[in-house]
């Protein structure tokens, strides 16, 4: 494993009962790379957010985050569900929820450091003004910053984002993948999209799921072959080329 890896699947299995997922997976990320999973529904990108999360665990192999199991590396990774389940009548605010990423002192309140970090991951998402409305009256790309706020609090070095665009209308979506690119030119980012077609074009791998892992060309590619979606240009994904996924070595 080379010393800017980040993560490392090496001969994952995985399966449902006798509904088999993941057969002998391998594949590397490195430091500061934007890798975009895309797949049909069915085909375990859920799963493989759930095995990075420390979820649920191979059943056969390893995977490794910066050289840990992924349960005893949950303050590496931050995590954007696709949607924030929340009690629409529980007075939560946009401050708390922030807060709620951060680990909370054995006395079981938060600090000032807390704060001024919430604030300060706020502020850069573009929420600061938001800190006491509640939750409940956003509107969902505001919710989604929310959750990325929540997701950097901790300053992880790893970015898990779940299908972020589903909730996010056009006017909000070009800020949006604005402070997405900011962000994986920081921290290695994950991107996880129903859309099999093309991917933002500041991707740099992309990863098909489907009952196991392929990865494809995101072509820079001129006219016809660009697509402008969110308010943001889009690379096509050249599902035809298969990239070869070298073994991974002990």
């Amino acid at each position: 494993m080379s010393e800017s890896t980040v993560i490392r699947a090496e001969h994952v299995s995985f399966s449902y009962g006798k509904n088999q997922i993941f057969d002998d997976l391998n594949f590397e990320i490195r430091s500061k790379e934007m890798v975009t999973i895309v797949g049909p529904n069915g085909g375990g990108k859920t799963t493989l957010l759930e095995l990075l999360l420390g979820f649920i665990e191979p059943e056969q192999g390893s995977l490794t985050i910066l050289g840990k199991r992924p349960g005893d590396a949950s303050s590496l990774v931050g995590y954007v569900p696709q949607y924030a389940k929340y009690d629409e009548k529980f007075p939560i605010t946009v401050l708390e929820v922030v807060l709620i990423g951060r680990v909370r002192n054995f006395f079981g309140f938060y600090t000032k450091e807390d704060r001024e970090k919430a604030f300060e991951v706020m502020e850069r998402v573009g929420i600061a003004d938001l800190a006491k409305r509640s939750f409940s009256e956003l509107s969902g790309g505001q919710r989604q910053r929310v959750m990325i706020a929540r997701a950097l609090v901790g300053a992880p070095q790893i970015l898990l984002l779940d299908e972020p665009t589903a909730n996010i209308d056009t006017f909000m979506s070009e800020k949006f993948f604005s402070l997405i690119e900011k962000l994986a030119k920081e921290k290695t980012v994950l991107f996880v999209t129903h859309d099999t077609g093309f991917v933002t074009n500041f991707t740099n791998r992309v990863f098909c799921i489907n009952k196991g892992l392929h990865e494809h060309p995101a072509d820079a590619v001129p006219g016809s072959l660009i697509h402008h979606a969110y308010g943001h240009e889009m690379r096509s994904i050249r599902h035809d080329i298969k990239l070869e996924q070298p073994e991974v070595i002990r």
